[in-house]
C-alpha cells in the first residue's frame, strides 16, 4: 500500500460516511456536507479526490444507491 496524504476535508468525508453506517446515497449528498458552507463545487472536488485516492468508492449495487446516480459512496478497505 502506498502512502498518501489525506487532508482534513477528505478525513471529514470519510467520517461522514462511517457515521452513516458505511454508505451514503450519492456523491451530491456527501458533497453538500463536506463543501465549505454547503458549496457543491468544492464538495465535489473533495469527494473526487477521495474516490481517486481509493479511500471511498462508488457502488451501484448498494441498496442505498439513488436511481440515476453513479452509485452509493461507500468505504473501502484502505479507508483510514
Amino acid at each position: 500500500m502506498r502512502r498518501r496524504r489525506i487532508g482534513p476535508k477528505m478525513g471529514e468525508a470519510v467520517r461522514i460516511v462511517r457515521r452513516a453506517g458505511g454508505a451514503v446515497p450519492c456523491c451530491k449528498y456527501l458533497a453538500e456536507r463536506v463543501g465549505p458552507n454547503g458549496s457543491l463545487r468544492y464538495g465535489y472536488d473533495i469527494v473526487g479526490r477521495c474516490l481517486k485516492a481509493g479511500i471511498l468508492a462508488l457502488d451501484t449495487e448498494d441498496p442505498l444507491a439513488k436511481r440515476g446516480s453513479a452509485g452509493a459512496v461507500t468505504l473501502t478497505e484502505d479507508s483510514p
